[in-house]
């Protein structure tokens, strides 16, 4: 019996989203990077930069091949760490949310969206509506 393995260059993932690796970003396809996420985790949460998407058909379930925050310590309320050289392997279904990084040398920081964003309208967040011709 073979396995069939299908490769993605995105997932979408919780709200919507798109989840993108990697390979996609490098191949041109993004404007910004949305290729970071976090992960419930069994002992916490896990962030990792996607590499890669896997699709098994034969188990019906999709995997993000990734690199994960190592050594992590919440500093002022935000996760801090550095990226592992190891590729681990998720389900996608574990997969909660995108996160932005801001990373200072070797210290990779965890941005995540605050909650209270999301009550802002378009003209709040300083977005401006396109008019339609």
């Amino acid at each position: 019996m073979d396995l069939i393995i299908q490769r993605w260059g995105k997932c979408k993932i919780p709200g919507d989203v798109t989840l993108r690796s990697r390979i996609s970003e490098k191949g041109g396809e993004a404007s910004r990077s949305s290729r970071h996420f976090e992960a419930q985790g069994e002992e916490g949460p896990i962030f990792g930069e996607a590499l890669a998407f896997y699709f098994l058909q034969d188990y019906g379930y999709s995997l993000v091949v990734y690199h994960e925050l190592e050594g992590m310590k919440n500093v002022l309320g935000r996760w801090c760490g550095e990226w592992s050289e190891e590729c681990m392997v998720l389900k996608t279904s574990s997969i909660i949310r995108l996160v932005g990084i801001w990373a200072w040398g070797s210290k990779v920081h965890i941005l995540r969206k605050h909650p209270g964003l999301d009550m802002l309208s378009s003209s709040e967040h300083g977005i401006e509506e396109q008019d339609e011709e």
